[in-house]
């Protein structure tokens, strides 16, 4: 089983974000994958999926409960275990077993994705029982900076990195060129996911962009990266007559207000 631990220098790089796109994206291509929200001090795997009170998360699994039976499975697909919001359960945070406790979902799922604190010394934990690292960084020189600092951590561990990410790229002048950033890190950038309106829809939406809008350049990005990950070629879907983003609307009862919002992108 794979263990692909998802890390970053600093917050607020879309790290999150990546973790539970790129698992979905992964199951789509025949990947049994489960997330898992390693950050204790602020989940947010729950929130972006639109729940917020889990009645069983890593603190349960923590505190005695099978872990297989707190893995909650989104409508959208991805099956998670999240974690705990409340403040009180911070105390609860136990990494060692942690690491002990998600060796037994080897039957249940082939990949583990796991989303990480910014806080490095509880990344670091996590890391070192990782088989895989991918690296999350935005392209401004400060939290190319702070990955490079994370990079040198990881490597006194001896963790293998796998690469990096380069997320909310807009290619404009102030951001650093993808060649500058792997010079500066001398790590290997393994893609590059666009900075998009689509992406700020689908976190509007509580649904993972790759599900929510399946024809995005963001949502390319992503499934290309899952397909390079495991070693398949990539292939766009044809676009549907309907986009999922539409169905979800009709389902959430909400599919007036995606229209008018679409024809105010328009204008």
């Amino acid at each position: 089983m794979r263990t692909i631990v998802i890390a970053s220098g600093k917050g607020g790089v879309g790290k999150t974000t990546f973790a539970l796109n790129i698992s979905l994206a992964l199951g789509k291509y025949g990947r049994q994958v489960i997330l898992i929200d390693g950050n204790f001090d602020s989940p947010h795997i729950g929130l972006m999926l639109g729940k917020s009170n889990f009645e069983e998360t890593i603190i349960s699994a923590l505190e005695g409960k099978d872990i297989t039976e707190v893995v909650y499975k989104h409508q959208s697909g991805v099956k998670v275990i999240a974690g705990n919001i409340s403040l009180e359960h911070r105390h609860k945070k136990d990494i060692p077993k942690f690491n002990k406790l998600i060796r037994k979902l080897e039957e249940y799922a082939e990949a583990l994705v796991i989303d990480t604190s910014s806080d490095t010394a509880d990344s670091i934990e996590i890391i070192k029982h990782a088989t895989d690292v991918i690296l999350i960084t935005t392209p401004d020189f400060i939290s190319v900076t702070e990955t490079l600092k994370l990079m040198k951590v990881i490597e006194q561990n001896n963790q293998k990195i796998v690469g990096v990410i380069v997320n909310k790229y807009s290619g404009k002048e102030y951001d650093m060129k993808i060649e500058n950033i792997q010079s500066l890190i001398g790590q290997k950038v393994i893609g590059v996911v666009p900075f998009h309106k689509n992406v700020m829809e689908s976190l509007k939406l509580k649904y993972p962009v790759v599900y929510s809008h399946p024809q995005s350049p963001a949502t390319e990005a992503f499934e290309k990266i899952a397909c390079n990950m495991i070693g398949v070629e990539y292939k766009k879907d044809e676009p549907e007559n309907k986009t999922k983003t539409a169905v979800v609307m009709e389902k959430v009862g909400l599919k007036k207000w995606y229209e008018n919002l679409m024809e105010e992108d328009e204008d």
